[in-house]
């Protein structure tokens, strides 16, 4: 059994660790602390530079700040995915990018993390 993602109550996530040790394990924890910080727009951002650029070569605070500026464009407009909650979004980007190493989820979500808590951002 893995690593398993919770979403509380208040759409934070937790974890439900199984095998702690685990690389998996390891990224999952961090990744619950970075999507728990991020609201929906930052968060929806990181979806979103992730398909417009998978590999940003350097470029990945720029993809991020532009396509959360057309996220936060967008949701003034019509709001996207409205029935999807917080919670929701948070275990799935956590899900996804605690499965990889500098793949392009969990590289957008230090990103919007570094961003958002004042951080040096790192160049991805």
């Amino acid at each position: 059994m893995a690593t398993k993602i919770i979403i509380n109550p208040d759409d934070t996530i937790s974890l439900e660790k199984s095998h702690a040790g685990s690389l998996s394990a390891v990224m999952a924890e961090s990744c619950a602390k970075q999507v728990n910080l991020l609201n929906r727009e930052e968060l929806i951002a990181v979806v979103w530079a992730v398909k417009a650029s998978p590999f940003p070569l350097g470029q990945g605070e720029q993809v991020y700040r532009n396509c959360l500026k057309n996220v936060k464009k967008q949701e003034k407009e019509n709001p996207i995915a409205p029935n999807v909650t917080l919670g929701q979004i948070r275990k799935s980007i956590a899900t996804r990018a605690s499965h990889g190493c500098n793949a392009p989820n969990d590289s957008y979500l230090r990103i919007a993390y570094d961003i958002k808590s004042g951080d040096p951002v790192r160049g991805y």
